[in-house]
């Protein structure tokens, strides 16, 4: 790829831009690259849910609490959740990335060699060129993520586009200012667009029978406390909400349901460690402590590399992962889960040294 390349296909995709971005290989790099390591998700908590995240979450919910409240009456969404939001996404402001957002994006449009995700990246493109258009910011003050995430709460573009308000409700929203407030507000209005509903029960964490079936454990299978309950998992809750289990280490450790508030913040960012640490983190910060996890001992969960490696040999025992890319998703999972069953295994999914070791000898 050369910079003149772009500056071509600048010209033939987004005309008006030409002359206003630049080819960013750092980007391309950063998209490229995959962690030697996969964090542990006891480790990911403990950076996520530090004390001094608390304490400057709680010294934040204080300083702007008669702005959160208007917020929550609006929107119907609990203050700390904002807060724990703002804190994990730029550490309250103080990490928002210096990328020029138009440059980020355009160089992942044209460094994609899927076409489906190049889609993703031009409609990034078009949805940022009517925020600059409706004057919401300007070519040069749109900074963000390499990967184009804008402002205190790292919205995309598309994003911005379909759920930023302003406070005063008289302006675009200014996520990029030194205040906070019309990003907490446009944050609050995306979480109540996808489903927010405060409960007391945001989480739960589960008590299993001998013989559960943990490949009922997903995001897509949402059921009642009473639904649950008839499965093998005892929850001691009272609840007429739909709650989706999850598993963060298999059967090697604690079983999690999560309720409505989940469900929004998934919404916002699809990961489960995220959605748990938003939920320990807005606790903590409203002076609760509910969700304390005891973890045993789980297995290390395994890197990309040795990943790589059980995908390659489910295929090859004829349960197809639909790729070896060393990511760890759904397809894999139930891969996992299919062979898992076939061997007499406790079948949840969950890719484990000694499930490598027995793939190999197989």
């Amino acid at each position: 790829m050369t910079d003149q390349g772009f500056q071509d296909w600048i010209a033939e995709h987004a005309p008006d831009w030409v002359g206003l971005v630049d080819f960013l290989p750092e980007v391309l790099e950063k998209d490229a690259a995959q962690p030697e390591k996969v964090t542990a998700i006891w480790e990911y908590l403990d950076r996520a849910v530090s004390g001094s995240r608390i304490a400057t979450g709680q010294h934040w919910l204080h300083h702007y609490a008669s702005d959160l409240a208007i917020i929550a009456e609006r929107f119907g969404v609990a203050p700390e959740y904002l807060i724990a939001i703002w804190g994990l996404e730029t550490n309250f402001g103080t990490v928002m990335g210096d990328f020029p957002v138009s440059s980020a994006v355009a160089t992942l449009a044209y460094g994609s060699t899927n076409n489906r995700r190049q889609q993703i990246f031009l409609s990034q493109m078009g949805a940022l060129q009517a925020i600059i258009t409706a004057g919401a910011v300007s070519f040069h003050d749109a900074k963000g993520s390499w990967a184009g995430a804008m402002g205190h709460t790292q919205f995309m573009p598309t994003t911005y586009r379909d759920y930023a308000v302003s406070f005063d409700r008289t302006s675009p929203a200014n996520i990029w200012a030194k205040s906070p407030i019309d990003a907490l507000c446009s944050t609050a209005h995306y979480l109540a667009k996808s489903g927010w509903r405060k409960t007391n029960v945001p989480l739960i964490f589960a008590k299993l029978e001998p013989d559960f079936d943990y490949s009922t454990l997903d995001i897509s299978e949402k059921r009642t406390l009473s639904e649950w309950a008839r499965m093998g998992i005892d929850t001691a809750t009272l609840s007429d909400d739909l709650f989706w289990g999850y598993a963060p280490a298999g059967s090697h450790g604690p079983v999690i349901l999560f309720g409505p508030e989940a469900g929004a913040i998934y919404e916002y960012n699809r990961s489960p460690f995220y959605g748990l640490a938003i939920i320990q983190l807005a606790d903590w910060i409203a002076g609760r402590d509910r969700f304390a996890i005891e973890w045993g001992n789980p297995p290390e969960p395994l890197g990309p590399r040795e990943l790589r490696e059980v995908q390659k040999r489910l295929t090859q025992a004829g349960h197809d992962t639909q790729g070896t890319d060393g990511l760890w998703g759904y397809n894999s999972r139930a891969a996992l889960i299919s062979w898992q069953r076939d061997a007499g295994l406790i079948a949840d999914g969950y890719a484990t040294r000694a499930i490598l070791d027995r793939l190999r000898k197989a």
